[in-house]
């Protein structure tokens, strides 16, 4: 898989996402975190062996992450709500098949729904991100990206403008 920055996935343990964690709580108070990981689903070893470092030491936080389709299922929705998960931010970027593989998302409109109606069953926070203004996009698209978003019906939402990168 590759990361959103860059071509190799380097990971922290999560030893050290809960050392970090403890250190924000212990110092200065904080119980409510965001894991900003765009990877963190992508090992469900990781993300398993996380929610147990928090349930053994019975560690009262909450956290939001962000969570790729393709590494989402119903353990892992689980590990995450057991263990103090708030909030999901998918970015499924939209609604359109056609404007999914323009963009070589490599997921579908159903497997994000998939996913979305996954989450929403545990009665947490869902934020989805729809990506606009991708070169080839048509009004069909968009109109596709409304319906999706009315169909999830999520907590929050957000259109995002593509912005262009070098490389």
């Amino acid at each position: 898989q590759q990361a959103i920055y860059g071509k190799r996935i380097k990971m922290r343990s999560a030893e050290n996402i809960v050392e970090e964690m403890l250190y924000y709580n212990r110092d200065f108070g904080v119980r409510k975190f965001f894991i900003m990981d765009d990877m963190f689903t992508i090992s469900k070893s990781r993300v398993a062996h996380f929610a147990e470092i928090i349930k053994e030491n019975n560690y009262d936080f909450e956290y939001d992450i962000s969570a790729r389709v393709d590494f989402f299922d119903e353990e892992m929705s689980e590990m995450l709500t057991s263990t103090g998960c708030n909030l999901i931010s998918f970015g499924f970027e939209s609604g359109s098949d056609r404007k999914l593989e323009l963009m070589n998302k490599k997921t579908t409109r159903e497997k994000n729904l998939r996913a979305a109606m996954l989450w929403k069953k545990t009665k947490r926070l869902l934020l989805v991100n729809i990506l606009t203004a991708i070169p080839g996009e048509t009004e069909e698209d968009l109109a596709l990206d409304y319906s999706f978003v009315k169909e999830v019906h999520p907590t929050m939402f957000y259109y995002n403008w593509m912005v262009p990168f070098p490389g």
